[in-house]
């Protein structure tokens, strides 16, 4: 096989396919350079106590009376010089500016201006097994590819491995992750059995015996595409006198994209303020 197809299909489709969560490969190629960089100057991590720890140190930051929760917005409407945001249950409230930080397909149905773009979606499932059970290969924090396309597993990692504050002593948690599953063709049977049989052809013969099943997460507004299409489509920080948008949707579809449009808003807002 030509090298340089062995490696796009053997590492490139496999591994940024789970990046962007798009196996084509058809992510726009500046999304791709900016990724690939950031990989090569910086570590892979994950936080110790969970993602969930990344909005908790930033609502730390803002007294807890300015944060109000479980108050979804139903519209916003400019009044004169301000914005009425009206939520679910009648109540609204003036505001002299706006940011719409949602993911797009909630931020279009409040702002058409925000174009609905496409969603790559994804399925992870978390097994849990004693360490003894772990097979040897997992016990390093290394991710794991499915170089033959032959799935349904697309990387597999033992995420205790890599922050061992993810599991109990003597346990270890294993996310195995699917992208783009066809639920029609599929079933929760069939991909645990088809499951199975990858692991073992990876990790020897009853790889996965002992294994707990704790969950599956199926998100299938997981990422937003980034063809080159969608990257034309995305809107500015400010599409309004006072309205602005955050999110991955905006920079590009990631963690760091959102806290950096995020940013991105702020400071935006800020010089609107103080023009």
């Amino acid at each position: 096989m030509d090298l340089g197809i062995a490696t796009v299909d053997g590492f490139m489709r496999s591994f940024f396919g789970g990046v962007f969560l798009d196996r084509t490969l058809g992510t726009d190629f500046s999304q791709f350079q900016y990724i690939f960089s950031t990989f090569a100057r910086g570590q892979t991590v994950v936080p110790a106590l969970g993602m969930g720890e990344i909005p908790k140190q930033i609502a730390a930051l803002l007294p807890a009376e300015r944060i109000r929760l479980r108050a979804p917005v139903s519209s916003i409407a400019r009044r004169g010089k301000s914005f009425a945001v009206r939520t679910a249950n009648g109540n609204e409230s003036l505001f002299d500016a706006v940011v719409l930080a949602t993911d797009m397909s909630a931020a279009h149905a409040l702002d058409p201006r925000i174009n609905a773009r496409a969603w790559c979606s994804n399925v992870t499932f978390y097994w849990a097994c004693d360490v003894g059970r772990l097979p040897a290969p997992l016990h390093q924090p290394t991710l794991f590819l499915d170089g033959t396309g032959d799935g349904p597993v697309n990387h597999a990692a033992c995420l205790s491995s890599v922050a061992p504050e993810y599991a109990p002593a003597g346990q270890s948690l294993i996310a195995l992750n699917m992208v783009e599953v066809d639920w029609a063709a599929e079933s929760m049977s069939s991909l645990t059995a088809r499951m199975v049989v990858q692991m073992e052809r990876w990790f020897g013969t009853g790889a996965m015996r002992g294994w707990r099943l704790l969950r599956m997460d199926r998100i299938v507004r997981a990422l937003p595409r980034q063809h080159t299409a969608d990257i034309h489509a995305r809107p500015s920080t400010e599409i309004d006198d006072g309205m602005f948008v955050a999110g991955d949707h905006v920079t590009d579809g990631s963690i760091d994209g959102a806290v950096r449009s995020g940013t991105l808003a702020s400071e935006a807002v800020l010089r609107w303020f103080n023009r």
